[in-house]
């Protein structure tokens, strides 16, 4: 089939039909083309006449306008096909997008939750360990009182006097027997190491107005010194029969018991000053009678 039966127009004498396939395959239209190479026949100079197109050149050649336009449409077809395809995935695209955000608002809720979760968990463990807290307080407090019931109880009835025990002859161990179960006036201490004192913590004791102090082992002697001079009686536990019950870190004392020792002590200590007094004078003695030599030989 000719050019001109594919396309309805008549291509006029002297065009060239291959050269117009050759346009048409460019893209350009079939009219176009013609029209073009019409006006360049119309303005070359006419040399020669052209010669009419040979039957099997003009079949060829319509034969490749017959392919030409299958590729062209089944390019088109593709090319829609394609644009199809295109909007399909377009689509997936859109909705795999609402898909990924939608999960991404997901996990920031979930991490949102968990982070509160966290928190309170946080929060619980600390007021957990609030209460475990305020719980050994209140047992450490249970305890000083019955403590304190049980020395009470002891003082009024006059059966045994309490004794209140410092673990350390100390500052801090001093303090925290006043905090603990409190000293006063006219109480029995009991030093369970009094190895460490000095003259300081001595006064400490004197100053807080104990009746006497009662020591398991040696002391000092600057402290005993010290104690000696402000007139506190130091006991050994040994002398005291003293009944010691660490479990409930108390000791207690006869009455009777502790009354001898202290008058026992003032004893000893009166005969000390006596002693004292006595070499005293007796080192005025003889440093006079030394000075009176001195002077007899000059």
């Amino acid at each position: 089939m000719s050019l001109q039966h594919l396309t309805g127009i008549k291509i006029p004498h002297g065009v060239d039909a291959d050269e117009i396939i050759a346009q048409v395959v460019r893209g350009k239209a079939v009219d176009a083309a013609i029209l073009e190479l019409t006006k360049k026949e119309t303005k070359a100079p006419e040399v020669a006449q052209v010669p009419l197109i040979k039957d099997e050149e003009s079949l060829h050649s319509r034969e490749l306008i017959r392919k030409y336009e299958e590729s062209i449409g089944e390019m088109k077809k593709y090319q829609d096909e394609l644009k199809i395809e295109l909007d399909t995935k377009d689509e997936e695209l859109r909705k795999l997008g609402e898909f990924i955000e939608k999960q991404r608002s997901e996990a920031y809720k979930q991490f949102k939750k968990e982070k509160i979760i966290r928190v309170r968990d946080k929060e619980v463990a600390h007021l957990r360990k609030r209460i475990s807290e305020n719980n050994k307080k209140i047992s450490y407090l249970n305890e000083r009182i019955h403590r304190l019931k049980h020395i009470r109880r002891l003082e009024i009835s006059g059966r045994a006097l309490p004794v209140k025990i410092i673990s350390a002859f100390t500052k801090d161990s001093i303090l925290k027997t006043q905090e603990e179960v409190g000293i006063k006036k006219d109480d029995l201490i009991l030093l369970k190491d009094a190895s460490g004192g000095g003259s300081i913590t001595a006064k400490m004791l004197s100053d807080l107005g104990v009746r006497a102090i009662i020591i398991c082992n040696d002391m000092s002697h600057a402290a005993e010194e010290e104690l000696f001079n402000l007139g506190m009686p130091v006991l050994k536990a040994k002398d005291v029969n003293i009944q010691f019950d660490p479990a409930e870190e108390l000791a207690v004392i006869n009455p009777d018991d502790i009354k001898n020792a202290i008058e026992e002590w003032n004893r000893k200590a009166e005969q000390r000053k006596i002693a004292a007094k006595e070499e005293w004078l007796k080192s005025l003695v003889d440093e006079y009678r030394s000075e009176r030599r001195r002077e007899v030989k000059g």
